[in-house]
């Protein structure tokens, strides 16, 4: 998680840098930060879980993520 948060400050900062638009490009490959955190979530539910609410924990961690309601029509 530290090293998500590393990533996400750096990209960050970096566009507050940013003189040309297409500079923004340098910075776009750390998108890969999201994939880390969710996964790096998910494992950290599971783990810090009851036994047997190793699903409901990861599944109140994706609402956090996600957001409430966010796919209601």
């Amino acid at each position: 998680m530290t090293l998500v948060f590393i990533i996400i400050a750096v990209r960050y900062i970096g566009y507050s840098f940013l003189i040309n638009p297409w500079f923004v490009l340098i910075f776009e490959p750390l998108q890969i930060y999201f994939g880390l955190f969710y996964s790096t979530l998910t494992s950290f539910a599971s783990i810090k879980a009851s036994p047997g609410t190793e699903a409901t924990m990861q599944g109140i961690m994706n609402v956090f993520v996600e957001g409430f309601g966010k796919n209601l029509p």
